[in-house]
């Protein structure tokens, strides 16, 4: 209690603004309260709905261009209507032959939609969760991360201040002297929102059609929000075989492990198999002879007395030189 007393008579000590009240100079820390968080969470949710009821009708568009332009020639959109009236919407995701009211926004439009709401939810529940401070356009930045944990970039919506982004919506959201206001209640729905934003985007368009292009809007974002048309599959002829590709291609194949395996197991065979037939013993014992001359000398006598002592040629180069004495 004593650290929100100080901070709420700090808040009262900063720069007075309109109407008497208190504007927060210094970045005291601010936990977003219980009633944001709801908020927030319910307009997350709704303007998911939203999106998915824009992309269905896209996906409708797309089908009609598909069509034969005698199927789809009766078909009238009903925002193309000069005098459509946008407050007497009831069901924004059927305004006529299923179309959904955000069925002509763009980037730009979504953005201002976007803007509007998390602004007027930030100077609401900013003065609720701070006992009545007001946000000035030099900590609006900072307090804006706070509750929404991403930034707030003038240069996002084409601009160079803080006070250049809240006149692209200063239907909802204005400065009045150095502090921001909501110009609406704190319970103004979402769908109020979305309205004024379809709204603002009719009469622009309107302003556009009439040759004022000063009133055009372009953000960064723009280009990579546009979703990619999806080119069908290419289609791969079978080639034509021809003799001896199998082969071939069978022969670039990178052997498995399991073959090398085998190959040196039959490596091993031929190497055992010539050591047997050959005349020099391979893998001898103690002795330095191999089974194979085991079971050559075995009519000899005694293996152990005739090839004691014996050199590495065995038995015919003693008995060749044996008559040339020692």
């Amino acid at each position: 209690l004593e650290g929100f007393w100080g901070f709420w008579q700090r808040s009262r000590r900063s720069a007075g603004g309109a109407h008497g009240q208190a504007a927060m100079s210094d970045f005291e820390p601010v936990e977003p309260g219980a009633g944001f968080q709801a908020a927030w969470a319910k307009w997350q949710k709704q303007h998911r709905e939203w999106r998915q009821g824009y992309d269905d009708w896209k996906g409708v568009l797309e089908q009609l261009q598909e069509w034969d332009e005698k199927d789809s020639k009766g078909i009238v959109l009903a925002s193309l209507d000069p005098n459509f009236d946008v407050w007497a919407v009831k069901d924004v995701s059927d305004i006529g032959e299923g179309e959904h009211l955000t069925g002509n926004f763009e980037y730009e439009d979504w953005a201002l939609l976007s803007l509007k709401v998390e602004l007027h939810l930030l100077v609401h529940n900013f003065r609720a969760d701070t006992g009545g401070a007001v946000l000035d356009e030099s900590n609006l930045g900072h307090y804006y991360n706070c509750y929404f944990k991403k930034e707030l970039k003038p240069e996002s919506y084409s601009v160079k201040t803080f006070g250049e982004v809240i006149n692209l919506v200063k239907e909802c959201v204005a400065i009045e002297g150095d502090l921001v206001e909501s110009q609406m209640p704190h319970d103004t729905s979402f769908l109020h929102f979305l309205k004024l934003t379809e709204q603002a985007r009719r009469d622009r368009q309107q302003a556009l059609e009439a040759g004022d292009e000063t009133i055009a809007l372009s953000f960064p974002g723009a280009e990579k929000a546009k979703p990619k048309k999806k080119q069908p599959p290419k289609r791969q002829e079978p080639e034509p075989e021809q003799s001896g590709a199998r082969e071939r291609q069978a022969h670039k194949r990178p052997a498995p492990r399991d073959s090398h395996a085998a190959a040196n197991r039959t490596q091993r065979a031929r190497y055992d198999s010539r050591a047997r037939t050959s005349e020099r013993p391979r893998f001898g014992d103690r002795d330095g002879r191999s089974e194979a001359s085991r079971s050559r000398y075995a009519d000899r006598g005694d293996y152990g007395e005739r090839h004691a002592g014996r050199d590495r040629y065995g038995e015919a180069p003693r008995e060749r030189y044996s008559d040339r004495g020692a």
